[in-house]
C-alpha cells in the first residue's frame, strides 16, 4: 500500500550509520526507529547520534528490547 506523505515529511531507507554520515549535523530528526541488529553496541551508536541529531520532543523507537527467549539474547 502506497500512501503519499505530506511535504515536510522525510522518509529515509538506510543503515544508521549511513545516514548519520550523509546527513549534516544540524538536520533535525523527529522520529527514528532503533532495531540495533539485536547487539547492544550498535543500538546504543544509534541512540548516541540519534540524540545529538534530534528535535525537543523527538519519539524513538526501539525494536529488540527485551528477548522473547534466552537465545536471542546469545551473542552468536
Amino acid at each position: 500500500m502506497r500512501v503519499n506523505l505530506p511535504a515536510h515529511v522525510r522518509l529515509v531507507e538506510a543503515t544508521s550509520d549511513a545516514f548519520f554520515e550523509d546527513t549534516p549535523p544540524d538536520a533535525p530528526v523527529d522520529f527514528a526507529f532503533i532495531d540495533g541488529m539485536h547487539l547492544f553496541e550498535h543500538a546504543l551508536r544509534d541512540f548516541m547520534n540519534i540524540e545529538r541529531a534530534a528535535r525537543p520532543g523527538a519519539a524513538l523507537l526501539i525494536d529488540d528490547v527485551c528477548p522473547n527467549h534466552p537465545a536471542q539474547a546469545e551473542r552468536t
